[in-house]
């Protein structure tokens, strides 16, 4: 009984979870392995990270909580906490997210820190996407979800790579 009211408040709050966890994946590895990809200095790329994942979990988290009241209060005029949870909710799975790809650049030279971040951000956002499956009632096999929130993230973050090379050429 317990894992089924478990499971169903993650059912409830699966969109700003999965939009929380791919938004600070996809952008902060964009934004780091790109500023690293231009030859900043290791500091640099950490404190433009951190920056990064608190200004913007507070953006998105501020940002699900106004468009989540504003949903609720045109479709049935009510007011309740709903807004605020999913707020929260976003808000933490961006700050929880925003770490994976950062942690790589505290211990690791940006050389190797840049292969480290993009394959454990792969991995947890496959992860994601796997998980996500597993607790559909549409039955995805959890190969296949995984590996579409992968290839689309994926994707994403590439520009900042490309963006970086391009970058560190022109300056």
């Amino acid at each position: 009984m317990k894992r089924h009211h478990d499971q169903s408040i993650l059912v409830k709050e699966i969109r700003p979870i999965i939009f929380g966890i791919e938004d600070s994946l996809v952008s902060t590895l964009g934004v780091v392995v790109g500023i690293a990809a231009s030859g900043a200095a290791r500091r640099d790329v950490l404190v433009a990270g951190i920056i990064l994942v608190v200004v913007e979990a507070l953006s998105m988290g501020s940002g699900e909580y106004i468009s989540s009241k504003s949903d609720e209060q045109v479709r049935t005029g009510a007011n309740d906490h709903v807004p605020i949870q999913n707020g929260l909710v976003m808000w933490v799975s961006y700050m929880a997210a925003g770490i994976v790809p950062l942690f790589p650049f505290i211990f690791f030279p940006n050389s190797t820190a840049i292969p480290v971040a993009i394959t454990v951000s792969a991995l947890v956002i496959f992860s994601v996407g796997a998980w996500k499956a597993r607790i559909s009632l549409r039955k995805t096999g959890p190969l296949r979800s995984g590996l579409e929130m992968l290839s689309i993230s994926v994707g994403a973050a590439l520009i900042g790579f490309l963006l970086g090379q391009i970058a560190s050429r022109i300056s």
